[in-house]
C-alpha cells in the first residue's frame, strides 16, 4: 500500500502517530526524488471525498495540517455533502485551526451542506462558549473585504441568528447582534413568519428573550398567523417568558 493510501486510512482511524509515519515517508520521496511532488493531491476517500485534510481539521491536528497541505492535499476541497475542511472545522474544530485554513484562503461566505449554510451559520449551530470567537474570526476574515454574513439566509432561509437560537447560544446570539441589530431581529423565518422573538418564545427560552428585548426586539411583533411572542409563550405555558413580555410592555 502507498504511503498516499496510508495517510488517507490513517486519518480516518484518527491514528496520527501511524499518519505521522506515512507523511514522513512521502516527504522522503520528495527529498529524495524518487516521488511526485504533490503525492496526495487526489487522495480522498471514494464514497465521502474526505480528504485527509478534512479528518486533521476535525481533530485540530495544526502540523499535520500543514503538511499535508505542503505534500498537495486541496484545502479549498469539498466532500460529498459540499462541506470543506473550513466548513468541518467551523462546526468542530478551534481557532488555531479556522485562522490556519482562512490563511489558506478557505471562504467563509461559501455554502455547504444539505442546507447550504455559510460558515457563520455552522459556527452559530455550536452550542458551546467556544463559538463565540470561532464565529468573531470567521466574520473578521480577510477574504470577505466587508460581506456582511449576518444576514445571509441559508437554503430554509435561516440567518446564522436562528442558528444560535436553535441551540440556545445566548453568547453566540449576543455577538451577532452587536451590529445590523435591528435587521436581524426583524428578519423573518419561511413562511411561518416568525422573529428571533418568537423563535426563542418557541424554545421556551427566557434568557433569549430577555436579550432580544434588550437589543430592541418588537415585543408585539406577529408572525403570519397573526401570532404575537406573548401569545406563544401562553400557549406553551412559559411562565417566566410571560412574566418578561408583560414588563417588557409597561
Amino acid at each position: 500500500m502507498s504511503n498516499a493510501k496510508k495517510v488517507l486510512i490513517l486519518s480516518q482511524r484518527g491514528d496520527w502517530p501511524g499518519c505521522d509515519q506515512a507523511l514522513k515517508g512521502l516527504e522522503k520521496a520528495i527529498e529524495i526524488e524518487k516521488g511526485p511532488a504533490h503525492p496526495l493531491k487526489d487522495v480522498k476517500d471514494p464514497v465521502t471525498l474526505n480528504t485527509p485534510l478534512m479528518f486533521a481539521a476535525m481533530e485540530n491536528k495544526i502540523t499535520t495540517m500543514e503538511r499535508m497541505i505542503e505534500l498537495g492535499v486541496d484545502p479549498l476541497a469539498v466532500n460529498k455533502e459540499g462541506y470543506s475542511a473550513l466548513h468541518l472545522a467551523a462546526m468542530y474544530s478551534r481557532e488555531d485551526t479556522i485562522k490556519i485554513l482562512l490563511m489558506k484562503k478557505g471562504d467563509p461566505s461559501v455554502t455547504g451542506g444539505p442546507s447550504k449554510q455559510n460558515c457563520i451559520h455552522l459556527a452559530s449551530s455550536r452550542p458551546t462558549s467556544q463559538a463565540v470567537n470561532i464565529v468573531k474570526i470567521l466574520l473578521s476574515a480577510s477574504i470577505l473585504q466587508g460581506k456582511n454574513l449576518k444576514l445571509v439566509p441559508d437554503g430554509v432561509g435561516h440567518i446564522p441568528l436562528f442558528s444560535a437560537i436553535e441551540v440556545g447560544n445566548l453568547s453566540v446570539a449576543r455577538e451577532l447582534l452587536a451590529n445590523y441589530t435591528q435587521e436581524q431581529l426583524g428578519h423573518q423565518k419561511g413562511d411561518e413568519k416568525d422573529t428571533a422573538l418568537h423563535l426563542a418564545a418557541r424554545k421556551g427560552d427566557n434568557d433569549l428573550v430577555k436579550a432580544f428585548i434588550e437589543f430592541g426586539a418588537e415585543v408585539d411583533a406577529q408572525n403570519e398567523e397573526g401570532q404575537t411572542c406573548l401569545h406563544i409563550a401562553s400557549s406553551k405555558g412559559e411562565e417566566n417568558i410571560i412574566r418578561t413580555l408583560y414588563l417588557a410592555r409597561k
